[in-house]
């Protein structure tokens, strides 16, 4: 996550699953995830927005993947509006 607003995708590691991935695990542009557990408590609320994709992506269990209704909300707006919220539990 680093202090990106948005992935760095050059920088993504890339496995192989055995099977398919579930289209419930892949990530769709718009798709907000926050970082809920790392060993520094520090990462702990980052978020990343997904604005880009070139290829299926998933996402890791130490974070939780956000999908807005697209119609009613925009992303980044809910992601700037959030990390506030965040950073103040953080501090707390």
């Amino acid at each position: 996550f680093q202090d990106n607003f948005s992935p760095n995708l050059h920088l993504l590691e890339k496995i192989q699953i055995d099977g398919e991935l579930s289209d419930e695990y892949k990530l769709k542009k718009g798709d907000l995830l926050v970082v809920r557990s790392n060993g520094s408590a520090n990462l702990v609320g980052r978020f990343l927005m997904i604005e880009k994709l070139n290829n299926i992506t998933s996402y890791s269990g130490f974070t939780i993947r956000i999908r807005p209704d697209f119609e009613k909300t925009d992303s980044k707006f809910l992601c700037y509006y959030l990390i506030p919220f965040l950073t103040d539990v953080e501090s707390n």
